[in-house]
């Protein structure tokens, strides 16, 4: 696909077109770091996460945005040190949002580490499957 603007678009309005509202649904995404036990950064790369999603500008007030780090003792992977990060949204972002996101992603968690291999996958959650409460 070949996008055309007549103008140069701020960061802000590529990202967040205004495709829906912020509401509690539409923003909850939960940003999932895979990484070695052993690996000792594990606070920069929760950082480094939490820096992409607000840098999205997609969930609001990134007051529902939910970091985890998973550390795993070992791997079949050839690579050495990597980091593959699993995005999970509410559907409605469009492909190009979720492209930049998965982007930007790759971008902050490479200023942590040299990693020899970092991956992200964004995934949109059906809503009839996703459940959540508050208690």
């Amino acid at each position: 696909m070949c996008l055309q603007l007549s103008r140069k678009k701020t960061e802000k309005e590529v990202m967040n077109p205004g495709t829906a509202p912020f509401s509690d649904t539409f923003v909850m995404p939960h940003f999932v770091a895979h990484v070695h036990a052993a690996y000792s950064r594990k606070p920069q790369l929760s950082k480094s996460l939490w820096d992409a999603a607000r840098g999205s500008y997609l969930f609001g007030d990134n007051s529902s945005v939910k970091v985890r780090i998973i550390p795993f003792e070992s791997s079949g992977v050839a690579a050495g040190d990597y980091v593959h990060v699993e995005v999970k949204l509410m559907e409605g972002r469009t492909p190009m949002q979720k492209n930049a996101l998965g982007a930007l992603v790759l971008e902050q968690v490479a200023t942590v580490d040299n990693f020899e291999s970092i991956t992200c996958e964004v995934l949109d959650l059906q809503p009839f499957y996703f459940k959540a409460a508050k208690y």
